[in-house]
């Protein structure tokens, strides 16, 4: 389920007048747990950690717990302390420094980092080619084999582009629990298998894909059912509007008015909903980058992100260069992190 557009205008005339309280409880982690383990190879891991809570948490719509993500934050921090603590007693030096990163330099065997805050700590240290057709007809077949329709199922992504916003969210809100496979299998695969085809891929076929970034990342991260149900009664009692093409955005007594390339509006509320460019460095990593490009420890991507140079250092999630142009997702930072560690671990035994 996606909303492929920009969400504009809230009207503030809620119901009596009153503004819902902030509630950060109602900002979910929008995966099943299948989908959000942190174990590589081990997708009951966070389901099992749930346990007696995931209930609390049920969506009824997708029939599985969504969690808020401060819950989620809670077993990420306890995975890892249960990992650091198991690290500790086959005797491995491990502390936990909790600053922004601004600089790394070689020092002799090892690479030195430079926090924010000014302490200095030290870091450990496929071939082939597959087309996007080769993937495609990989599709094809498996929902051939599902008795699905893959021209079908093609056209209907591809109408996000022209589709009425709020006609193809209620479309996709009412086929919550279609059986169909084809979106279960891309947003599985996207995560999953995605890092690692997208580098068997040559440059033609990736540039074939990143023409539908929007539409790549709606697929890969949909929105999870209970907020596409909330946005679907906001827009039926016309307290939000959709609008793409926002060229400029100007605050005039009081309120918004917006220029949009099918004309001009006005909202009281303007919420942002643009994607940031792929592979983008996020403005508090500035430094660090730049620091790593001067010191010749990594070098930039063409296509954005960057590239180690030194195998002492690892990039791992979104900013890694030559990665897919989809936000990551858990399955995929588990599985890079899991490559990661058994890298340190093979330089160690070295």
């Amino acid at each position: 389920m996606s909303l492929p557009h920009v969400p504009l205008r809230a009207n503030p005339s809620f119901e009596g007048d009153r503004r819902p309280p902030l509630n950060l409880d109602t900002v979910l982690v929008n995966a099943p747990p299948a989908l959000m383990s942190i174990r590589h190879r081990d997708r009951g891991h966070y389901a099992a950690w749930l346990g007696e809570r995931a209930p609390a948490h049920l969506d009824g719509l997708l029939g599985q717990p969504l969690v808020p993500r401060a819950l989620y934050g809670h077993y990420l921090r306890h995975t890892a302390e249960t990992a650091l603590a198991a690290l500790r007693e086959r005797g491995w030096h491990v502390r936990v420094h909790a600053a922004r990163v601004t600089a790394m330099a070689a020092s002799a065997d090892r690479l030195r980092l430079r926090a924010e805050d000014g302490h200095v700590s030290a870091l450990h240290r496929e071939s082939g080619a597959v087309t996007l057709d080769d993937l495609i007809q990989l599709l094809r077949a498996e929902l051939d084999q599902a008795g699905e329709d893959f021209d079908d199922f093609a056209a209907d992504l591809l109408s996000a582009r022209t589709d009425e916003p709020g006609r193809r969210l209620r479309r996709q809100l009412a086929a919550v629990d279609d059986p169909a496979i084809g979106r279960r299998v891309l947003q599985e695969t996207a995560h999953a298998l995605g890092p690692y085809a997208w580098r068997l891929l040559p440059q033609p076929d990736r540039g074939r894909l990143r023409r539908h970034f929007r539409l790549a990342t709606s697929l890969a991260s949909p929105m999870v059912p209970v907020n596409a149900r909330v946005l679907m009664e906001l827009l039926d009692r016309g307290q939000l509007t959709v609008a793409a093409g926002v060229r400029e955005i100007q605050a005039a007594h009081g309120r918004f008015r917006l220029r949009c390339d099918d004309g001009t509006q006005s909202a009281d509320v303007v919420v942002n909903a643009v994607n940031p460019s792929p592979q983008a460095v996020p403005h508090a990593a500035a430094q660090l980058v730049a620091s790593l490009l001067a010191e010749d420890l990594a070098a930039p991507h063409p296509a954005g992100g960057l590239v180690p140079a030194d195998p002492r250092l690892h990039v791992v999630g979104d900013l890694a260069g030559g990665g897919p142009f989809i936000t990551s997702g858990i399955l995929g930072v588990a599985a890079q992190a899991a490559r990661t560690a058994q890298a340190v671990l093979t330089a160690r035994a070295g």
